[in-house]
C-alpha cells in the first residue's frame, strides 16, 4: 500500500516531526486517513538503579512515588530521594500538577500546597483546597484556584469551604464545620498569583481556563480576567458553557460566544451549546426547520454545511447525531454517514475517542483523520490511552501476532503505546512490558508488579519475607532506527 504523508503529529507532549498519516483506502473503496507511529517510533528503558524496600512501604498513585512513614506519607524521587515529607494526603491533579497536605491541625485547616510532580514548591501548604478548572477535560490548567479560610462560621450564605467526615457529601450537613475565606488563582506559566484579586464567594464549577485568560463567577456575576489580573470582559448575563477558549452566555434571550479576549465572536436568537471544548466547537440552532442545528467554530464559521436534526458531541471531523428514523448515527462534517449503529461516542481529548455499537461487540476508534472501524475491543489495542487521558491509536491491531495468549492476559497502559502485561499461568502471574510501537519485549515476565511515575518506570519483586526490589528504568521514546 502507498503511504503518503499528510501530517506531523504529538504524543504526550513530545513533538515527533517524524510521526505521519498516511492515507488508505477502507473496503468500501473510500479514501481514509490513519496514524502510522508503529514504523516511526520506539521506547528505550534505560537503567536507572535499584531501590530496596525491605518493609513494603514504596507505593504509587498516578503518576506519583511514594513511601509510607508511619501515619503520613512521604513523595519520592527516581533514586528514593525524599522529596516532600511527614504528608497526611497527595492528589494528582493533571498537567504534572500536585496537591500536597500535611496533617490537619485543629485551629489549622490551610495546609494544601501546589507543587509539580518533581517536588518543585508551587505553593506551600497555607491553602484549604484546590480548584481546578471545570473546562479542562484533559487535566491541562494555567489557571488554578487556591482557597484559604479565615474563621469558622455557622452562616452557610458565608461558607466558601466545609469540612466533612462523610464519605460523599453533596451539601452542607449538621455535623459538617463552615469557613469563611476567599480564594487566590495562581498563573502556573508565570508561577505567581494573579496581582490583586480575592473572591470571597464561589459556587461550584466557578472557575474556566481559557488559556490567556481566565473566567471566575462569583457574586451572581461573571468576570473574565487576564493575567494581570485586569477585567476584560464581565456580565450578570448566564453564563452557560466554556470550551477551551471561549464561553457560551445568554441573556435576556440572546446568545453569545465570547473569546478568551472578552469580545463577542458570534450571536444568534437561539441556543448555543459547546459540542467539543478542546477543539472549540459548538452547535448552534436556527429553529426554522426539520434539521436545524449546524456544528460552528469560536467565530461563528460553519465547519459543516450538513444541517442536522441535532447534535450531541463532536471530534476534528466527526459528529454524532440522529437520523431521520431516531436513530444514534456517526457523521463526517460533509454529512457523509461514517458509522450508522451508534450506541455511545467517547471524545477523549484533541479528536480521538470510539464509538461502541448497539447491536454488535465491535468497535470504531476515532482520530482527527479517520474512522477505523468493526475492530474487537479488547484484542486490537487499536486505542491508547496515555498520562493524562493523551491517547494514541495504531495503524494496526496485530502487534503482537501470536506471541501473547489474550485468554490468559491482560494489558495495563503505562505510557501513550508502552503496555504492561500480566500474564497468568499454572506457576503464577508476573508481568512483562511492551513497546507497543515495535511488538519488542523490553521486559521479560519476571515482576510481581509494574508501575509509572513521571519518565521512569517501577519494575518491582517480592521475596517471600515481604521485602520488595525495585529496578528504576528511564523512559525514553525515540524516532525509529534507521
Amino acid at each position: 500500500m502507498k503511504k503518503k504523508l499528510l501530517a506531523a503529529g504529538l504524543i504526550a507532549g513530545l513533538t515527533l516531526s517524524s510521526a505521519a498519516v498516511y492515507a488508505a483506502e477502507d473496503e468500501g473503496g473510500r479514501e481514509i486517513e490513519r496514524l502510522d507511529y508503529t514504523s516511526l517510533l520506539h521506547y528505550e528503558l534505560e537503567p536507572a538503579g535499584t531501590l530496596e524496600d525491605p518493609d513494603g512501604s514504596f507505593y504509587f498513585g498516578y503518576d506519583t512515588f511514594m513511601q509510607r512513614n508511619g501515619d503520613t506519607i512521604d513523595l519520592l524521587s527516581a533514586s528514593g530521594d525524599v522529596l516532600l515529607s511527614d504528608l497526611d494526603d497527595i492528589d494528582y491533579l493533571g498537567g504534572g500538577l500536585i496537591s500536597a497536605r500535611t496533617p490537619l491541625e485543629e485551629d489549622n485547616v490551610n495546609t494544601t500546597g501546589l507543587y509539580t510532580t518533581d517536588g518543585s514548591t508551587l505553593v506551600a501548604n497555607e491553602a484549604a483546597s484546590i480548584v481546578m478548572p471545570c473546562n479542562r477535560e484533559d487535566g491541562s490548567a494555567r489557571f488554578v484556584g487556591l482557597i484559604y479560610t479565615t474563621e469558622e462560621t455557622d452562616n452557610e450564605d458565608e461558607c466558601i469551604i466545609y469540612f466533612t467526615s462523610d464519605m460523599i457529601s453533596l451539601s452542607v450537613g449538621e455535623e459538617d464545620i463552615m469557613y469563611k475565606g476567599y480564594m487566590r488563582i495562581y498563573d502556573v506559566e508565570r508561577q505567581q498569583f494573579v496581582p490583586g484579586l480575592e473572591f470571597s464567594s464561589v459556587p461550584r464549577d466557578a472557575l474556566h481556563d481559557l488559556g490567556s485568560s481566565f473566567v471566575i463567577q462569583h457574586d451572581g456575576a461573571a468576570t473574565m480576567y487576564d493575567p494581570d489580573g485586569n477585567s476584560l470582559w464581565e456580565s450578570e448575563a448566564y453564563l452557560a458553557d466554556s470550551s477551551y477558549s471561549a464561553i457560551t452566555v445568554s441573556n435576556d434571550g440572546t446568545y453569545y460566544i465570547v473569546d478568551s479576549t472578552g469580545s463577542d465572536t458570534f450571536q444568534s436568537d437561539y441556543s448555543i451549546s459547546v459540542v467539543s471544548a478542546a477543539m472549540d466547537y459548538f452547535s448552534v440552532y436556527d429553529g426554522e426547520s426539520d434539521a436545524p442545528y449546524h456544528v460552528i467554530d469560536i467565530n461563528g464559521s460553519r465547519v459543516s454545511e450538513t444541517a442536522l436534526p441535532i447534535v450531541y458531541d463532536a471530534s476534528a471531523n466527526i459528529i454524532r447525531t440522529q437520523d431521520a428514523d431516531g436513530n444514534y448515527i456517526a457523521v463526517d462534517f460533509d454529512g457523509t454517514v461514517v458509522d450508522d449503529d451508534v450506541d455511545l461516542t467517547s471524545f477523549v481529548c484533541g479528536g480521538y475517542g470510539y464509538i461502541s455499537h448497539e447491536n454488535s461487540d465491535l468497535y470504531s476508534v476515532i482520530t482527527p483523520e479517520a474512522v477505523i472501524s468493526d475492530l474487537e475491543e479488547g484484542s486490537t489495542y487499536q486505542l491508547y490511552f496515555g498520562k493524562d487521558n493523551y491517547p494514541v491509536a495504531l495503524n494496526t491491531g496485530e502487534v503482537f501476532g501470536t506471541e501473547l495468549d489474550t485468554e490468559n492476559t491482560d494489558a495495563d497502559l503505562l505510557a501513550p503505546a508502552l503496555a504492561s502485561f500480566r500474564l497468568t499461568s499454572s506457576s503464577g502471574t508476573k508481568y512483562c512490558v511492551y513497546d507497543v510501537f515495535t511488538g519488542e519485549e523490553l521486559l521479560p515476565p519476571e515482576y510481581d508488579e509494574i508501575n509509572i511515575a513521571g519518565n521512569y518506570l517501577y519494575a518491582g519483586k517480592s521475596d517471600s519475607s515481604g521485602s520488595d526490589t525495585w529496578e528504576v528504568y528511564r523512559i525514553r521514546l525515540l524516532p525509529a532506527e534507521g
